[in-house]
């Protein structure tokens, strides 16, 4: 590297204080918020309200895959198990395969 003389170096450091001056500056005379604000600005937030779902009036039942079958005397249908005849809500019930169906494909 070569010698530079004081006013050679002043020459090449000017044009990186000139904006460090002006970064300066713009902090002290454009406070944060003011239309000429710098700094980096975080997105608004914004508060969404959800909804809370409601409980069901019966909920959700898993009958177990147990096959005991029944006929329901109301539909005369028959169901897998007690629990499938409650869900289709085919009250009162037979232990049994009803006569006159085939199983419900449900």
């Amino acid at each position: 590297m070569k010698d530079s003389s004081p006013s050679e170096t002043l020459i090449m450091a000017l044009p990186v204080l000139l904006v460090l001056l002006a970064l300066v500056g713009a902090v002290i005379f454009f406070p944060q918020g003011s239309l000429f604000d710098i700094r980096g600005k975080a997105a608004p937030v914004i508060l969404t309200p959800t909804k809370v779902p409601l409980p069901t009036k019966s909920p959700e039942s898993v009958c177990p895959d147990l096959y005991k079958p029944v006929c329901s005397t109301r539909t005369d249908i028959t169901y897998a198990s007690e629990c499938e005849a409650r869900k289709a809500n085919a009250l009162p019930i037979k232990s049994g395969i009803c006569a006159a169906t085939l199983p419900a494909t449900r």
